[in-house]
């Protein structure tokens, strides 16, 4: 049992098994026999076979191009779209629609003047928090026009 993975604990008169996955879930105890063993019956269950089923909300989400969950659903009442599945009350937020509905605020016009010396102005992306994989980031000098990979 040890080499599949599963905690064995020995305290007292008895041992008790737990889950090879998740270790605080408790499979039996047993309690020692004569001669200082933990006899273990088991019994044949035959095979048995689930089907596992996850809510494919998020998956139809994003497919569409993170249309909201209020409209796949009605797309689903109305048979709007072939193989759609029915759609579950989600819980939480798509971190790619907060970050498409964050706003940018302008620079202000007053401030565009030219530098008199290199690398007196540096023009710099400042928008985030993005997560999005970047090989380079480029300033630009705005005397000498110089660019610079990070």
């Amino acid at each position: 049992m040890m080499e599949k993975g599963y905690t064995l604990r020995f305290g007292g008169d008895s041992c008790t098994i737990y889950d090879n996955k998740d270790k605080t879930l408790k499979i039996a105890e047993v309690r020692m026999k004569e001669h200082r063993c933990f006899p273990i019956h088991l019994q044949y269950m035959g095979r048995t076979a689930m089907k596992a089923q996850e809510d494919q909300s998020w998956l139809w989400h994003r497919r569409l191009g993170h249309f909201n969950f209020q409209g796949l659903k009605i797309l689903h009442q109305k048979k709007m779209m072939t193989y759609l599945p029915q759609i579950q009350a989600v819980e939480g937020a798509c971190e790619a629609c907060l970050q498409g509905k964050q706003h940018k605020k302008p620079f202000p016009l007053g401030t565009s003047w030219r530098a008199k010396a290199v690398l007196e102005l540096i023009h710099t992306d400042v928008c985030g928090p993005m997560r999005t994989p970047s090989h380079e980031q480029i300033d630009i000098s705005s005397y000498s026009s110089m660019t610079t990979p990070e």
